[in-house]
Parts: C-alpha cells; sequence; structure tokens
C-alpha cells in the first residue's frame, strides 16, 4: 500500500461546550462514531472526521479548508460560544511499510483505524488545551511579578482583599479544570487491548511533548500559588496591623472621653 498523508488540525474554544445537545447536531456533522459524556466522534465521509471535547477542543481529521469553516460556524452557533482559534496541527504519514516513528510535526505509523484516529484527536485535543492553559498561566504569572517586584522596590504591595482573592480563584480554577479534563498519565482504554492504539498514543504524546509541557505548566501554576500565598499572609498581617491601630485608637477615645 502506497503511503497516504493526512492533516489533523485542532482548535479551541475559551467555553466548555455542551456535549449532552451534541446528538442534536446538524446533518453536516455526518455520522457518530463514539460518544461518552467528554467527547464526541463523527464521520463525515470516509477516512474523514471531526471529534469534540468538553473542555472547548476541536479536532479534525482529514478535513478540507473549506470544510472546517463550515463546521466551525456550526459548533460556534449551536454551542453558543465565542470563536474557536486555531490551535495546533499534526501531519500523519501511513502506510504498511512505514515504522512508528516521529519527525517535527509528522509521524509516521503503519495502519489507520477508528481506534487510531481516536487517539490522534485526542492527544491532538489535549495539546491543544495545554496551550490554551498556559496561555492563561503565564497571563497569572505576569500579573503576579508586578507585584513582586513592587515588593522588592516598596517593601509592600498594593493588592487589595478582593483582587487578592479573585488571583487566587482564578489560579484555583485553572488547576481544576486541568486535573479535572486532561488525562496525560493514563492512557486511553483502547490501548489497553490494541497493540498498534497504544503504540501510536506514546508515539503522539512524545512528538508533542504533551509530558513535559504539562509538567512545566503544573510548575508555573505552583510557583503562582506560592505567590498567591505569601501575598495573603502579608494582606492579612497588614490588615490585622490597621484593625489593632483602630482597637487602640477607639480605647484611647473612650479613655480621653471617660477623664473628660
Amino acid at each position: 500500500m502506497e503511503a497516504k498523508d493526512y492533516i489533523l488540525k485542532s482548535y479551541m474554544s475559551s467555553k466548555k461546550l455542551d456535549l449532552n445537545k451534541g446528538i442534536k447536531l446538524p446533518e453536516i456533522f455526518g455520522t457518530l462514531q463514539r460518544k461518552e459524556p467528554s467527547f464526541m466522534l463523527f464521520k463525515l465521509v470516509e477516512k474523514s472526521f471531526v471529534y469534540l471535547k468538553d473542555y472547548g477542543g476541536v479536532c479534525y481529521f482529514n478535513v478540507e479548508d473549506e470544510l472546517i469553516r463550515k463546521l466551525n460556524y456550526e459548533i460556534v452557533r449551536f454551542f453558543s460560544i465565542d470563536e474557536l482559534i486555531k490551535v495546533d496541527f499534526l501531519k500523519v504519514i501511513v502506510g504498511q511499510h512505514e515504522k512508528y516513528k516521529a519527525g517535527f510535526d509528522e509521524l509516521f505509523i503503519p495502519k489507520i483505524n477508528l481506534d487510531i484516529v481516536h487517539i490522534l484527536c485526542l492527544n491532538l485535543a489535549q495539546s491543544a488545551a495545554l496551550f490554551l492553559y498556559q496561555e492563561k498561566s503565564e497571563i497569572i504569572l505576569e500579573s503576579t511579578n508586578a507585584f513582586t517586584q513592587e515588593l522588592v522596590n516598596k517593601g509592600r504591595i498594593s493588592l487589595g482583599r478582593r483582587k487578592l482573592f479573585r488571583f487566587i480563584g482564578n489560579t484555583l480554577y485553572l488547576k481544576n479544570n486541568i486535573s479535572q479534563h486532561l488525562y496525560i498519565f493514563d492512557a486511553p482504554m483502547l490501548t489497553w487491548a490494541d497493540e498498534d492504539a497504544s503504540k501510536t498514543d506514546a508515539l503522539v504524546k512524545e512528538d508533542l511533548e504533551i509530558g513535559p509541557r504539562y509538567n512545566a505548566l503544573k510548575e508555573q501554576l505552583n510557583t503562582v500559588q506560592e505567590n498567591l500565598d505569601l501575598f495573603k499572609d502579608l494582606n492579612l498581617h497588614q490588615y490585622s496591623n490597621r484593625l489593632e491601630w483602630i482597637i487602640i485608637l477607639l480605647i484611647l477615645f473612650e479613655v480621653i472621653h471617660a477623664l473628660v
């Protein structure tokens, strides 16, 4: 069999997709091949698929750009999300004489089937999610760095309690999303009994550097959390000092009032 190239493209939304509504998607999405609470996999035509992930990921396997534009429009309209942003792509070369190996944004595998399409789309969707979460994490880190620099320059921080709690809430929300939606180190169940799917899963994870990127993101968020914990302690100390002075002044006022 002559080697054939397949292109995968991933898109992300900043909002989640309510996949409970997904079974009512228009006919342009083709036939539903697989569905679980966290994903849906549709077959458009032969060897052409679209994969939806509940956290806002969309992955296209061997789909022309014009059709991708139409499908993205339908997804945005149907799920009432703002937009879908193109994030990542991957080229897969399939041929019976190919060995499992990776190049720069290329995978070489000997066969393709529905399980392998599922594995490829799942991993590319997770890679896209990592890009989005990394971007959000860097925004939070830049904000906390500004207050860290203020602490260095002035010996204090002008960070109110409400704004501090918002930072803490955003960080915890992001960490929870990552833990809830990304199963980086767990092999999908469909790889357990399929050696080809298992090898493909390991290969694409290595090529997309999903493990190292995930660890770097968690480390970055841990650093942010440590900074925010320090800011919280400083804020509490400043608040306690103000409260102590208020109590002292009230006592002094009562004493003066009693003497007069």
